[in-house]
């Protein structure tokens, strides 16, 4: 093929214009032209500088055939000729080339991101002092002494459980302690609603401390008790908050841990109220408060509370049989099993930022406007979260972009933040596309 002019050079483009000679194509870029021969010095001076007429040894078309195409995108078809008429290339010098490649989703996934970053949780084990509030209400059924086995209630099966993991060698291999109190209170009028009353000071231990574990003296109070009368779940919580807020120590993880077989029955009894006062107490104070369900306690109450109270994700063996995924422990009528998993799990805190760089990749340029952040509960559910402008318009599943000493950074709202850093299996995922072709 002849060209007599090669046509201005345009200003260089990261993006690959590709172009049709005669019904081959080529990809081509500034500075890549195909072989051609070189016009002398003295034609070249007699080419207009800013639109070159390119004539060549080819019929010329004329110009109502030339005012019929379109001057935006040219068909790459060759026009017909003549067999052994060597015809020229059928693009215009004036003609504006468009990106032929598909356009990119804004919307990055796994799949389509240039870039990725994925950070997986690791439990790690802390020292705990933890606050147990075990519900006694008439419907957890028939006393007994712990080491009873032969009384089929549930509080027999929670007491059993719970004094063999207060008892447990490995309960205090990190240094645990715990309290214990027990709601409707033993021996004594419940507070007016609103209030925590007595509920802030543990039956065990006797000086409204904390008792180092492993420990036996649990036993005598945990036997004493007789189930009855209804679930006062709002000043229990109340009184968890308070006890729990008033006994943070540094180097050290305080909870709190609630245990029920039924809904709330007396003041506030709303799911949403309650879990409200546990989310505030997690967002004030850092502290955590797990919950633990028997046979006919309520799957969204226990769902509800948990999520607010900072629980973590797992599943699906101690959940609704339906669901794959819970904040709570179902432990039915008192599996020591499921007890003991639910209370290891509980020591476990994940090692996840909640601040992650933006990543890079020598692919490309990386989009800042294509990130997405997203959780894998458990490892297995993806949650998108959605991006605000600011801490200061942070809510629930969000985050945010900000410049910090060390660059640009993704920093996860504090809602988001305790929530992933409570999921024993937690990943984060952070994608990027990727600017241009």
């Amino acid at each position: 093929m002849t060209f007599l002019a090669a046509p201005r050079p345009r200003a260089p483009s990261s993006l690959a214009l590709t172009l049709f000679f005669l019904g081959c194509s080529s990809t081509s870029s500034p500075g890549d032209l195909p072989d051609a021969s070189v016009p002398d010095a003295a034609d070249a001076g007699a080419i207009d500088a800013t639109v070159q007429d390119q004539s060549v040894d080819a019929p010329a078309r004329d110009a109502a055939t030339d005012d019929a195409m379109d001057s935006t995108v040219r068909d790459s078809a060759p026009d017909r000729v003549d067999p052994g008429v060597d015809a020229g290339p059928d693009v215009r010098p004036d003609a504006n080339f468009s990106y032929d490649a598909p356009v990119r989703d804004r919307v990055v996934s796994p799949d389509s991101a240039c870039a990725t970053t994925e950070v997986v949780g690791i439990p790690v084990e802390l020292p705990i002092d933890m606050y147990v509030m075990l519900d006694r209400s008439g419907t957890m059924g028939q006393r007994c002494n712990v080491g009873d086995t032969t009384i089929d209630s549930k509080w027999c099966h929670a007491i059993n459980a719970i004094s063999s993991y207060f008892k447990a060698a490995d309960a205090g291999t990190t240094g645990n302690s715990a309290a214990l109190q027990y709601f409707s209170l033993p021996g004594q009028s419940d507070p007016p609603c609103g209030v925590g009353g007595g509920y802030s000071i543990p039956a065990i231990p006797a000086d409204g401390g904390l008792l180092g574990l492993p420990s036996a003296n649990f036993d005598p109070s945990l036997s004493a008790q007789t189930p009855a009368g209804e679930t006062p779940t709002e000043p229990a919580l109340r009184g968890l908050i308070d006890f729990t807020a008033l006994h943070i120590a540094p180097l050290r993880t305080m909870i709190g841990l609630l245990i029920t077989d039924g809904d709330p029955s007396q003041c506030m009894t709303d799911p949403a109220a309650l879990a409200n006062l546990l989310r505030q107490h997690r967002l004030n104070t850092g502290i955590r408060t797990y919950i633990i369900g028997m046979t006919d306690a309520n799957y969204t109450t226990l769902e509800t509370l948990a999520i607010a109270g900072g629980g973590p994700s797992h599943g699906p063996t101690y959940c609704d049989p339906h669901i794959p995924l819970c904040h709570y422990w179902d432990v039915g009528n008192g599996d020591p099993s499921a007890f003991a998993s639910a209370l290891q799990r509980i020591q476990q805190r994940t090692a996840v930022p909640c601040s992650y760089s933006v990543p890079t990749t020598d692919a490309g340029i990386v989009d800042p406007r294509t990130l997405a952040v997203q959780y894998l509960q458990g490892g297995v559910i993806t949650v998108g979260l959605t991006r605000v402008a600011g801490a200061a318009s942070c809510a629930p599943n969000s985050w945010y972009f900000e410049d910090t000493d060390g660059g640009p950074s993704l920093t996860l709202c504090p809602d988001t933040c305790s929530m992933v850093q409570g999921d024993a299996d937690a990943k984060m995922r952070v994608l990027v596309g990727c600017q241009g072709g």
